[in-house]
């Protein structure tokens, strides 16, 4: 009987160290495995961080590209007003060409062109901009989704 029970002690020793061995084992890749999650989590919220950041930047372009564009839309509506009322006078007055009204008329033609081309220019900042800003909600929002899936 006393060897029976040496024999069961010892059994249950082993069982225990076993079932120890196990608890550590499990405990140890949980804590692995929550770290390992823990440092995704933080690379997806740097680059959140980061998206974050250049969506802000885009945001001020975007924001300086309208305020130059209303500019140049009142300058251009200003010079159109210009050549309305300058075209309200002849060139040729008192039988003769008057040179500086028509240098004057060039020159705003040229002005207004000018004009007309740097709104264009702007146009195409903005729709560039818009482009770029799309692509960063597109990113921005994959990334929220990443990191949903991760506190999950």
């Amino acid at each position: 009987l006393e060897a029976k029970m040496a024999n069961m002690e010892t059994s249950i020793k082993s069982y225990q160290t076993q079932r120890k061995m196990m608890y550590d084992t499990l405990v140890t890749h949980n804590r692995d495995d929550l770290l390992r999650q823990k440092a995704r989590s933080r690379d997806v919220s740097s680059q959140l961080d980061a998206i974050s950041s250049e969506q802000k930047a885009l945001q001020g372009k975007r924001s300086h590209a309208d305020d130059k564009r209303i500019e140049l839309e009142n300058k251009t509506r200003e010079i159109e007003a210009q050549i309305q009322q300058h075209a309200q006078t002849s060139s040729i007055q008192g039988g003769r060409v008057n040179i500086a009204h028509a240098r004057k008329k060039r020159k705003l033609d040229e002005e207004y062109e000018g004009l007309l081309d740097k709104l264009e220019s702007n146009r195409e900042d903005i729709l560039r901009i818009d482009t770029e800003l799309k692509d960063v909600m597109e990113r921005k929002e994959a990334a929220d989704e990443r990191l949903k899936t991760l506190e999950r």
